[in-house]
């Protein structure tokens, strides 16, 4: 610069414009998710209002273990018994909600079932955004500005994906967590006990299958290791109280579930899962919203020949450079396979959008301004709200270019700076021995 030239504001540039812009949106969208949130949740009549019905299946099915009859955590006839005597009137395209996850999640309900429903919903809020604020300080562990970084905890507690797990009572920000330790486990090197904490995507085993099958394809054995001793004691600690039979009934009921994802979901002919598909942010919503639902051949070629396309272009590029923790190439990789899976994810709504954080958690630390990385990610995952009043499929289409541009500009070969060169926090790699990096094995 000239001497005499008047300096150039740091706060004029556009990125620093559009980085407030953004931040004053996160934080009005924020105030109004919040106010939607205590008003529905503490103000109105009965906490149940239009489709937020999902914590009816949890709290029925811990109704059911805790009252001594686990056997019927499957049965409509015991649930819907259950949940007419909360919401009078039928829910969701079945009548009822059902209960879609693997009988040892019952057990972990159990306690809820002891309580009162709505004693229940507010303890297991309290217990989910405890958890929520704890992801999201991990999140900001490099941002040295103690006002800025509460901001930012904040926001990312507050998004449109946190509002409808907190809302809907679901299970994805406990997976979510687990899965980012699971992550900062890999990368410390400590791989068998990040498959133990990977354990936790047998909750929704569709995700543990594509995890695993890319576990090993890439010979994560140590991984693979822990994920099925985790899985092996989770079962066992289990099967007294569940027994065999509650699992084989599971696995039959589970196969219907699936049928019914491929078979229309209820709109061509009666299946053991139905519900409006449109609405998910994989590919299977963005089939449906070009298609129709009805349309199950047309559906199911997109989604499978698009799925395929992801996979084969992955692992083209991969044959280069493997998913890792090892270089910025690597964590590029690892963040785009994670990004497929949640695309291929045959059963993704928008509670289940809270597991994109997944995605930062691997390629947060290659840039520098974490600040501006945050926030233009969060203002990514509010593109859900748009969806869902919309039906417009922005997260699906970001998905996908994601996927796209990461696997370019690891093909290209061009010039990422090592990891260690951008990161611009120590603190999450102190205790790593010199000369050693913490990375999934090739």
């Amino acid at each position: 610069m000239i001497d005499g030239m008047p300096r150039k504001s740091h706060f004029s540039s556009p990125r620093t414009i559009l980085l407030s812009i953004l931040t004053l949106f996160l934080l009005y969208f924020s105030y109004y998710l919040l106010a939607s949130f205590i008003n529905e949740f503490f103000l109105s009549a009965g906490y149940f209002k239009g489709t937020h019905n999902d914590f009816l299946a949890f709290y029925s099915t811990g109704q059911l273990t805790a009252y001594g009859d686990i056997a019927s955590v499957y049965n409509e006839q015991a649930l819907t018994a259950i949940q007419r005597g909360i919401v009078p009137h039928p829910v969701s395209a079945l009548g009822y909600m059902p209960f879609l996850n693997p009988p040892f999640v019952a057990l972990l309900l159990a306690p809820l079932g002891l309580l009162a429903v709505n004693d229940a919903r507010l303890v297991w809020m309290i217990v989910n955004a405890a958890l929520m604020i704890g992801i999201a300080w991990y999140f900001t562990l490099g941002i040295a500005s103690k006002w800025q970084r509460g901001i930012i905890i904040g926001l990312i507690a507050t998004t449109y994906p946190v509002f409808q797990n907190l809302i809907q009572g679901q299970l994805s920000i406990i997976i979510t967590g687990l899965v980012i330790a699971a992550m900062y486990c890999a990368e410390k090197g400590k791989l068998f006990t990040a498959g133990l904490f990977l354990t936790c995507l047998t909750i929704k085993p569709q995700l543990a299958v594509f995890v695993g099958l890319g576990l090993l394809l890439f010979r994560q054995w140590r991984v693979i290791k822990g994920m099925v001793v985790g899985t092996a004691a989770l079962l066992l600690v289990t099967l007294p109280f569940t027994g065999v039979s509650l699992y084989t009934e599971y696995i039959h009921f589970s196969s219907g579930v699936a049928a019914g994802h491929v078979s229309g979901a209820g709109t061509v002919g009666e299946t053991t899962w139905e519900g409006n598909m449109k609405y998910m942010y994989s590919l299977p919503g963005l089939a449906v919203s070009l298609f129709g639902q009805r349309n199950v051949a047309s559906t199911n070629a997109f989604y499978f020949g698009i799925g395929a396309l992801l996979i084969m272009a992955y692992l083209w590029v991969a044959r280069r450079t493997s998913p890792s923790f090892r270089s910025n190439q690597g964590r590029i990789m690892l963040a785009t396979g994670l990004a497929i899976i949640l695309l291929i994810n045959p059963h993704a709504y928008s509670q289940d959008a809270i597991l994109l954080l997944a995605i930062p958690a691997v390629i947060l630390p290659i840039w520098r301004d974490q600040r501006q990385t945050i926030i233009v990610f969060l203002a990514a995952m509010t593109l859900q709200y748009v969806d869902q009043m919309t039906g417009l499929h922005l997260t699906t289409l970001a998905l996908l270019g994601f996927v796209c541009g990461g696997l370019f500009v690891v093909r290209s070969g061009k010039y990422i700076a090592t990891t260690q060169d951008k990161v611009p926090y120590e603190s999450r790699n102190q205790g790593t021995k010199k000369g050693s990096s913490p990375h999934l094995a090739h």
